[in-house]
């Protein structure tokens, strides 16, 4: 078995990327609209789905790239991202997993023309598909969400549902 080094991955197919976001958005679009009650949803409850969660942007300088994410309220991500070189640019609190699913997707269609791989060192860590060029500079998160966010928001939009012994996002 022979290894090679890399200093970057082979992010082959990503000139897809833009219609499986788009297809990931109206999926989480559809299931915050579906008007079936929250107790048919008990596994994304147990999940933790349902609970808060925080969509942010970073950027690492040294790569000259940035990263839109999202991860749960109580979580350690954005601690570790910023351990490795990332400086916290944009920050904020939505309702749910879904909401956040949305919100990261419409980020990610604004900046999809200036998407690229990060370095390995970044993608071990961090991943590698939500990653734009610095030459991009996203607009703040609050005006992305209220221009993308439309009239068609309902209840769940704004439901969040702690799970069973879980811890509550302000560590009460």
């Amino acid at each position: 078995m022979e290894f090679i080094a890399a200093s970057t991955l082979s992010w082959n197919g990503g000139d897809k990327h833009l219609h499986i976001t788009r297809m990931a958005v109206e999926y989480a679009r559809d299931r915050l609209n579906d008007s079936a009650p929250l107790d048919k949803w008990m596994r994304e409850i147990t999940d933790g789905w349902w609970e808060p969660h925080v969509v942010y942007v970073i950027r690492y300088r040294e790569a000259a790239v940035t990263k839109v994410g999202l991860t749960r309220v109580n979580s350690s991500r954005l601690r570790m991202l910023t351990q490795i070189g990332g400086t916290l640019v944009d920050t904020m609190q939505v309702p749910n997993r879904w909401v956040a699913r949305v919100r990261e997707g419409e980020c990610l269609i604004i900046a999809d023309e200036f998407r690229v791989e990060p370095p390995l060192w970044i993608a071990q860590v961090a991943g590698a598909t939500e990653f734009w060029s610095d030459r991009f500079e996203l607009p703040p998160l609050r005006e992305v969400f209220e221009a993308s966010c439309g009239a068609d928001i309902g209840d769940d939009w704004v439901a969040s549902i702690p799970r069973t012994g879980a811890p509550s996002p302000n560590g009460a």
